[in-house]
């Protein structure tokens, strides 16, 4: 067979098996207790794909891979690694150098942790000692070991420069060949998602693409309105209410569809059983494959959090400043 062909079929086999998979959920919790019932509700719910969201300093996040070991041994995990959060170095006085060792240490531990990925992120705010770029070049010229990585990206800025610039920056991330994936930021512009996966799909047509979704509650677009998250660039039209902003989530999934991109539901979407069966509403409008429930691990699972926090994580999103 032509090499070009077989590296066509293999495209069209991954794309499809991108898109037949059960969602991901992004997690965001308070207590190692809670993290595990979340776990075992999800995981005996057909959910095996988790990300652990990064933002605050003193961040256990082994505890959340033996958690996630524990309560769904089967489960894969994406930790976000901000690294805002982990600066290292003097006290008031953190250094690139520092950061990295800090980070190509803990890399390095987990460079042979089976189903676990790393989310490298800037992190939003002042500027930090070192950065994602910044990062992963310094990894690749040392040759480190380490767990599959991946980077943020956001196809909607509505300003050009800064649209371009962003894109300059996935390419030099990118160049580095430390990259395994990249995950998209969510937004409503549905024309400048397909033009942002065309321009990727066209330098990387076998990269993994996973992309952010929210789901569109009152809550959810009452919080946008008023405490909207830095970098999340959402239009009057998705805002208008619940209707609208599932018609246009909708209209996203379908171009995820089309260019292989695989699905994240952001936090704190999922922290109930109202949230799960909003979810696999909108995925059987979508035409998506739903989540088959399946045997977790042995042992009661509790209950989730009755009280759920209603803003738990105003800045999860993974890009700003990406």
């Amino acid at each position: 067979m032509p090499p070009t062909l077989t590296r066509i079929l293999t495209l069209t086999l991954t794309l499809t098996l991108t898109m037949a998979a059960a969602p991901r959920i992004e997690l965001f919790f308070k207590t190692s207790s809670e993290l595990r019932a979340r776990l075992a509700t999800l995981a005996a719910s057909g959910i095996r794909d988790f990300n652990f969201v990064n933002k605050n300093k003193g961040d256990d996040m082994d505890s959340w891979v033996d958690a996630l070991r524990a309560t769904c041994p089967d489960g894969h995990a994406c930790v976000h690694y901000s690294l805002k959060y982990n600066k290292a170095g003097a006290p008031r006085r953190p250094s690139a150098d520092a950061t990295y060792a800090a980070l190509a240490a803990r890399l390095h531990r987990w460079r042979d942790e089976r189903d676990l990925e790393v989310l490298l992120v800037s992190g939003s705010g002042e500027k930090r000692p070192l950065d994602a770029l910044d990062a992963l070049q310094r990894l690749a010229a040392d040759g480190a070991a380490a767990p599959p990585l991946g980077v943020a990206f956001n196809p909607y800025f509505p300003d050009d420069a800064d649209a371009r610039a962003e894109r300059e920056r996935l390419r030099r991330k990118l160049e580095t060949g430390m990259v395994s994936s990249v995950w998209l930021q969510f937004g409503s512009d549905v024309e400048r998602l397909r033009d942002g996966l065309e321009w990727l799909r066209s330098t990387q047509p076998e990269m993994r693409l996973v992309g952010s979704i929210f789901l569109p509650t009152k809550q959810l677009l009452a919080q946008q309105r008023f405490r909207p998250w830095n970098g999340v660039f959402l239009g009057e039209d998705y805002l208008r209410d619940p209707e609208s902003a599932e018609a246009i989530t909708l209209e996203l999934l379908r171009v995820y569809r089309e260019f292989g991109v695989g699905m994240v539901v952001e936090a704190p979407g999922v922290r109930t059983d109202k949230g799960f069966g909003a979810l696999v509403d909108l995925l059987g409008k979508a035409g998506m494959d739903l989540p088959q429930p399946g045997p977790s691990n042995p042992g009661p699972s509790p209950s989730p959090n009755p009280n759920p926090d209603p803003n738990p994580n105003p800045n999860s999103n993974p890009n700003p400043n990406s």
